[in-house]
């Protein structure tokens, strides 16, 4: 059985090849670059800037907000903590931490 650290697979040339970069050193692996076109975020904000046309007094995102606090006000826990988190911002995740100090009054002692 292997001990710590110890790998047991064999080493084969297939999967030393793997460890090879797939291409080129000094050339892109994306010589084409980002794909041109309009992001899925730009066509979002458009559609939502976009007049209702069933409700010629508002745009689509100014009724989805109101169908989003139409849920939340039966009760949608998720979208309850959605538009929270949207209006005041995420709470952020507690992070505890301990730590050890060891204090040395003379490194002859020690």
């Amino acid at each position: 059985m292997p001990g710590p650290g110890q790998n047991h697979r064999k080493i084969t040339d297939k999967s030393l090849a793997n460890l090879r970069p797939p291409f080129p050193k000094g050339k892109s692996g994306n010589p084409g670059g980002r794909p041109k076109g309009e992001s899925l975020t730009a066509t979002l904000r458009r559609v939502l800037e976009e007049v209702d046309p069933k409700h010629p007094d508002a745009t689509m995102g100014e009724r989805l907000v109101r169908m989003v606090v139409k849920h939340a006000k039966r009760g949608n826990a998720a979208i309850i903590k959605e538009i929270i988190e949207r209006v005041d911002g995420k709470i952020p995740d507690k992070l505890e931490v301990e730590t050890r100090v060891m204090i040395v009054d003379d490194l002859n002692d020690a």
